[in-house]
């Protein structure tokens, strides 16, 4: 295996990579033929830019279908295309901070797998840099409230990326790793730029399953249910994880978080241990599990619908990467004190080995 360090990486670079797009997929092949190809074609008359195509160990023949569609792009070096073996399921973060550290380009730029740039979107990009140093471009989630979908589109020099310490690679699933980023650079100084032309902020559009497939929150879920008791004002969704552990969280966002323990009884009762101290036993019903209080009944159904499923996923995915996001924020916190974007890779072309981060 060959070591290749980010630094070696920067030194092999031709003179005129300017600019990176990176983008990260697993098991999105049929977002990326569609926009991979018009995404290279919108750019083409960019002289410096390069595309990083991360395959995150896809299963769907994302590899296969680089190598028949995307031939010569790959030939010119204006698409440069890596795979990992290793990932088990989806890390979000992690996966950018792989793809930013492969990246050649002084300024990189994350561009989702299902997102299309919009016509000369590169030349853009310079031109809102040319002449500021001290600066970042992205999404305004306020202004641009109705394109969720675009709100992993930022640009950032390289040196402010390593300054900032990458994305957080604590945060799991889905929401707030790019407003966390995008914190830590306004702290080391810098001004976002926001992107001011929504032509360049089109998206596929698709729903919750798709958006939740692969995730590795998503993995670590073994069950999930919707419950009440007498003393809630809502019923709120709860999470059972493979490791042992429950989440019990509602929205609005006044509804706290809860966590605890969870095991269960040869009846096929849940022994709910929360975090506070005291334990209780739900038993099977006719709908799914009860336990019956002097207040009243404390009731747990089984959410059986994809899409809800889905939903809730990614609705704790959000709870949970604010808190750490505002953790971060309240200590002045730079995370991934270990280091970040470490992963085996394997050169698409040359088939060489090289060890990142």
């Amino acid at each position: 295996m060959q070591s290749s360090p980010d630094l070696a990486l920067e030194r092999e670079a031709p003179r005129e990579i300017r600019l990176s797009f990176c983008t990260t997929c697993r098991d999105r092949l049929h977002h990326l033929r569609q926009t991979l190809p018009e995404n290279l074609a919108s750019n083409a008359d960019h002289p410096a830019l390069e595309w990083v195509l991360l395959d995150y160990n896809s299963g769907d023949g994302l590899r296969a279908w680089v190598r028949d569609h995307m031939a010569e792009p790959l030939a010119s070096g204006r698409l440069r295309y890596f795979y990992t073996p290793e990932p088990r399921s989806y890390r979000m973060s992690h996966s950018r901070n792989v793809a930013f550290r492969l990246a050649r380009g002084g300024i990189l730029c994350n561009v989702d797998a299902d997102n299309f740039t919009g016509p000369d979107f590169a030349a853009y990009v310079e031109r809102r840099f040319a002449g500021a140093e001290q600066v970042f471009l992205s999404v305004d989630p306020e202004r641009h409230h109705h394109l969720r979908d675009a709100f992993g589109r930022l640009c950032v020099r390289r040196r402010h990326f390593l300054a900032a310490g990458g994305y957080d690679e604590a945060m799991s699933g889905y929401g707030w790793e790019e407003l966390d980023l995008s914190s830590r650079l306004e702290a080391l100084g810098l001004e976002r730029l926001t992107i001011d032309d929504e032509s360049y902020l089109r998206y596929l559009r698709h729903g919750a399953i798709e958006r939740a497939a692969g995730l590795d929150s998503r993995a670590r879920i073994v069950e999930i249910y919707r419950g009440r008791r007498p003393e809630w004002p809502a019923s709120y969704s709860f999470l059972l994880r493979r490791d042992g552990t429950f989440r019990r969280f509602g929205l609005p966002a006044d509804a706290p978080l809860k966590t605890g323990t969870w095991s269960r009884t040869p009846s096929g009762g849940l022994r709910l241990g929360w975090t506070e101290g005291h334990e209780e036993l739900l038993q099977p019903d006719d709908d799914g599990l009860a336990l019956d209080l002097s207040s009243g009944r404390f009731w747990l159904r089984p959410v059986t619908d994809p899409e809800e499923r889905a939903t809730i996923v990614l609705r704790l995915d959000q709870v949970e990467n604010e808190a750490r996001y505002r953790q971060n924020l309240e200590l002045g916190r730079t995370p991934n004190a270990g280091g970040f974007g470490r992963a085996t890779v394997v050169d698409g072309v040359s088939g060489r080995s090289l060890r990142v981060g």
